[in-house]
């Protein structure tokens, strides 16, 4: 469970330095140049990747979900023993 969360924060870390870098790229527009743009591009897509394996990530449900629900279930192996009166009768 705890990697699931850890990993998570690494994504948004990653997630914001992306943003940090495109700031600088919208900031500097006068001085540009091709390789700029490259990056810019490959950022583009590292994003959208991150936001995907963020997604997948956040839609799996939480370990403790649902516990205790279902307390009229037996554990496994448990067999209810059902006594009828000819059983009873038969034993004594």
């Amino acid at each position: 469970m705890w990697g699931r969360e850890e990993k998570l924060v690494r994504l948004y870390e990653e997630l914001e330095t992306l943003y940090v870098f495109d700031r600088i790229h919208d900031y500097g527009a006068d001085v540009r140049n091709r390789g700029d743009d490259d990056a810019y591009a490959s950022r583009q897509k590292r994003r959208s990747e991150i936001l995907a394996e963020i997604a997948k990530l956040t839609v799996r449900k939480p370990w403790f979900e649902g516990f205790g629900a279902h307390t009229s279930r037996r554990p496994a192996g448990v067999v209810k023993v059902q006594r009828s009166e000819a059983n009873v009768e038969k034993a004594g």
